[in-house]
């Protein structure tokens, strides 16, 4: 019985030990594998010099410095630093997982960041509840889920978020009625939002809204930090973007930029049978369709 005893007190020791190891292993593999380019780089360095030298955003809209969430030893979000403009809409892209979701969540307040900081003027959103409070108030978040309140109507939510924003009386009224018929809700307006169509966006419904963004940020001066899968809608409206890759910026820069950096060719892998492996005449019947119908040469 003893001898059991310790035999399973050394396996368990062993057991944690290599999940340990393990872990640490799989997390230097990421961070190997995600290395930053050097346009990634130098926006750290921009943000770097400009925190040290100026307090608060200092004419940025927005400044994300050295953002940091893990969940047990997993990087959710890995040190992440970078400058918005103002008049700048931001595409930050990824696949899901990628740490979108989290960055958000840190900086409207749903989430503590473990490390680093973001600054609106000179309020931040680390250092005391008061600051907190008023780095959120120049925000303005629409999430992907559960934006809407489905007992109002979508002139109530309109009223309503126009009320937490502070606007009263007569100026709320009027500016509820020009949001209404900007979005060509003025059918709509006084159903609940329950009924509202859940289905994807029509092709002109979307540009319609691309302009209205468009229009918001040149006519306020307000920056847009955009999440978006569709490149069709980065190109139209981004000045910038970031693609994140596990947790970090993988790439940063215009659509053109991109486009020159990465855009000059692509990787075709064809997979195929074992047996089939070993059939000359299959190769090439491959290789001719590819090179006549694809590419020029292989």
């Amino acid at each position: 019985m003893l001898e059991t005893n310790i035999m399973s007190a050394m396996w368990d020791v062993t057991k944690r030990e290599f999940q340990k190891f393990r872990k640490t292993v799989i997390q230097q593999i990421i961070q190997e594998n995600t290395m930053e380019d050097s346009d990634v780089l130098e926006e750290e360095a921009r943000i770097k010099n400009l925190t040290e030298a100026h307090p608060g955003s200092a004419g940025e809209a927005l400044v994300v410095s050295d953002l940091t969430k893990v969940y047990k030893n997993f990087y959710a979000v890995n040190h992440l630093t970078f400058g918005i403009h103002e008049e700048e809409c931001f595409g930050l892209l990824g696949v899901n997982g990628a740490g979108k979701t989290t960055t958000f969540r840190m900086l409207t307040g749903d989430c503590k960041p473990d490390k680093g900081n973001a600054l609106i003027h000179n309020d931040s959103l680390r250092t005391n509840l008061i600051s907190k409070r008023k780095f959120q108030s120049y925000l303005g978040y629409c999430p992907q889920f559960d934006a809407l309140i489905d007992r109002l109507t979508g002139r109530e939510m309109l009223e309503l978020f126009a009320q937490l924003r502070g606007l009263t009386g007569p100026n709320l009224q009027e500016r509820v009625d020009k949001m209404i018929k900007m979005t060509d809700l003025t059918k709509y307006a006084d159903k609940q939002t329950q009924f509202y169509s859940g289905a994807g966006v029509d092709p002109v419904s979307r540009r319609k809204i691309w302009n209205i963004l468009s229009q918001a940020r040149n006519n306020t001066g307000a920056a847009v930090l955009l999440t978006t899968h569709s490149m069709e809608e980065s190109e139209a409206l981004c000045n910038r973007l970031a693609i994140m890759v596990n947790g970090r910026f993988q790439c940063l820069g215009s659509i053109q930029q991109l486009k020159s950096k990465y855009g000059q060719g692509y990787t075709l892998i064809i997979k195929m049978k074992r047996e089939d492996q070993n059939e000359p005449a299959r190769m090439n019947a491959i290789k001719a369709h590819i090179q006549s119908n694809l590419i020029e040469r292989i």
